[in-house]
């Protein structure tokens, strides 16, 4: 699997596995496969872990942290909190992630497929965030 490889969402979202103590951005990218992997940067053209999606479980709001959700899965542990960097950036996580941990595929108008941040016509999940100079 390589970053810029075709998915139903993909972008940057920064990982916890320590409840929030540190943050570590990561370039995400889901596929039709149900799976969510997880590189360095977008232009990685190996991931470093790989998340199976089916059986976890998405939860929003976490501890009233600011868009910060968590995947969490009964026989495995930590859990793993992500945070998006817009509202708008969360919605497309959770709605995507929501569908995919229970084996739905989102409609084609909820994805958000790239091959590489440079691709035109396409969308990545932080489209529609306000970018601060």
């Amino acid at each position: 699997m390589n970053a810029n490889d075709p998915s139903i969402l993909s972008g940057y979202l920064q990982k916890s596995m320590d409840r929030g103590k540190t943050w570590n951005k990561r370039w995400f990218v889901i596929t039709k496969e149900f799976a969510m992997y997880e590189f360095k940067a977008h232009h990685d053209i190996y991931a470093i872990a790989t998340l199976p999606l089916p059986g976890y479980q998405v939860i929003f709001p976490v501890d009233n942290i600011e868009n910060v959700f968590c995947l969490s899965h009964q026989q495995k542990l930590p859990p793993t909190y992500l945070q998006s960097e817009c509202t708008a950036s969360r919605d497309r996580w959770l709605n995507v992630l929501k569908k995919m941990v229970n084996l739905e595929l989102p409609e084609e108008s909820n994805r958000n497929s790239t091959h590489s941040s440079e691709s035109s016509g396409s969308q990545n999940a932080e489209d529609g965030c306000d970018k601060m100079s």
